[in-house]
């Protein structure tokens, strides 16, 4: 079975950086207005999660005007990358773009390279979004350069990863999945979890696309164990799904109902609409092939 086109943007969402400022690792006090324009960043990035993109948006904006009121050059960076972000999810491209060139211009100017990197890998996605796949590949390489010249290498394995979703949008199936596995060997290296649980999904997807379920099934259940042992609920959600999706293809119709509901209670607690709709749909779907009556 095809994988549908909003499954697809669906799972290479979750890849796209939204720059954040967390506030972890550090005692430092921030000053008063430095502080609350973080916190709103912060807040901002809680709504995005939920894909409250209005609350999300409002919350970046402002932000960036408290960071424009004392001329935080790098927070104003942050806010704009933000923006461009929330702009990227409901599809206004051109908005995104123009936002993402701002706070590379900025990152340029202050000599920020991983800032700089985080700005050229989001319009790479914008890039590749627009159909430009050669662009987007350009714009990963030169983000992927900065962040290993700067010893980032938490970034270098979202640039390879980000490549692997280029060569793969452009049917370059083997290319795709070794700037994979390289990203996924960084990750196990720095123990990130959470992206490493992401390339695994990536893997599992392109195993997907040739038509080998079972390893794509192996990968699934992989970032599958690793998002429940950190209790990364979006993931576990996506992954879920994406289990069920090749059940479904397999035609093991029982197994896929199961982990549709499954992927539907997750979502619904996350409360993230535009999911728990596709997963409706998706066991709708299932039920009427079954012969079961349709809730």
């Amino acid at each position: 079975m095809k994988i549908d086109e909003v499954v697809k943007s669906q799972r290479f969402s979750i890849l796209f950086i939204l720059v954040i400022l967390v506030g972890c690792g550090s005692a430092k006090i921030l000053p008063e207005k430095k502080t609350m324009a973080s916190e709103l960043s912060q807040k901002g990035s809680m709504y995005y999660s939920k894909a409250d993109y209005q609350k999300a948006l409002d919350c970046f904006k402002i932000s960036l005007m408290i960071n424009e009121s004392i001329d935080n050059r790098e927070g104003i960076a942050r806010d704009l990358n933000n923006i461009g972000t929330v702009y990227y999810s409901i599809k206004e491209l051109d908005n995104a773009l123009k936002y993402f060139e701002e706070a590379l211009k900025i990152s340029h100017e202050i000599h920020d390279p991983l800032g700089k990197a985080a700005s050229l890998n989001n319009i790479g996605n914008v890039l590749l979004k627009k159909g430009d796949v050669k662009g987007a590949i350009e714009k990963f390489q030169e983000a992927l350069l900065l962040d290993e010249g700067a010893g980032d290498r938490e970034g270098a394995a979202v640039r390879l990863n980000n490549l692997g979703i280029a060569y793969n949008s452009s049917g370059e199936r083997d290319r795709a999945l070794e700037f994979y596995q390289k990203a996924l060997n960084i990750n196990k290296e720095v123990k990130n979890s959470r992206g490493a649980a992401n390339n695994l999904s990536n893997i599992g997807m392109v195993y997907e696309t040739k038509g080998e379920l079972k390893s794509a099934i192996e990968h699934y259940n992989m970032a599958l164990e690793i998002d429940k042992q950190i209790e990364y609920s979006s993931g576990i959600g996506i992954d879920l799904y994406n289990i069920g999706h090749v059940y479904e293809g397999m035609g093991e119709l029982d197994k896929a109902l199961s982990f549709y509901e499954r992927a539907f209670k997750v979502n619904e607690r996350l409360g993230i609409k535009e999911r728990t709709d596709r997963d409706l749909e998706s066991i709708k779907r299932i039920q009427g092939a079954m012969g079961k009556t349709v809730k």
